[in-house]
């Protein structure tokens, strides 16, 4: 099952690289909801089984999937941190320069 995840994921990592930084957040978010889905099937599966070969099976399995949710989740935050930053350094490029002359007073009549 986790390879299955990695393998979903390497199929979209080379399209990735040419997604914007919010498209990149969206897949991120989905693949993520699907190892959540993997997640909640393998502890269901766990709760089902006596078999104890079995049950180390699906424990190591599902320690892959939260090591792999962690790392996507720790992408995510550099994502949205990187996201913030760049639409700040867009509106501070955006807002007038200090080096330009402001505009001048209206004339003051006494």
């Amino acid at each position: 099952m986790t390879t299955s995840i990695q393998a979903q994921l390497g199929r979209t990592a080379p399209s990735a690289q040419t997604l914007d930084t919010p498209d990149r957040i969206e897949l991120l978010m989905k693949a993520m909801g699907t190892v959540r889905k993997q997640l909640r099937e393998l502890y269901k599966q766990l709760g089902e089984t006596a078999d104890p070969a079995e049950r180390m099976v699906l424990i190591k399995r599902i320690d892959a999937l939260k090591e792999m949710l962690h790392a996507m989740q720790e992408q995510l935050i550099l994502l949205t941190q990187m996201e913030a930053r760049r639409k700040h350094m867009r509106a501070v490029s955006s807002a007038p320069s200090e080096e330009e002359d402001p505009p001048a007073p209206p004339p003051s009549t006494p």
